[in-house]
């Protein structure tokens, strides 16, 4: 079976609406992808909102 995660990186908070830094943006693309490795998903995708 092949299991794997989705994830959207929102380029601004949707509460304030600032926008993230570089580095925000990154680090929430990464954190899930690195996550899904750690618990042995196949397939870690990433998108922007």
């Amino acid at each position: 079976m092949l299991l794997h995660t989705f994830t959207v990186a929102d380029t601004a908070d949707p509460t304030t609406g600032r926008a993230k830094s570089r580095h925000e943006w990154i680090r929430n693309t990464v954190e899930p992808a690195v996550t899904a490795e750690e618990v042995g998903l196949d397939i870690a995708r990433a998108g922007a909102g």
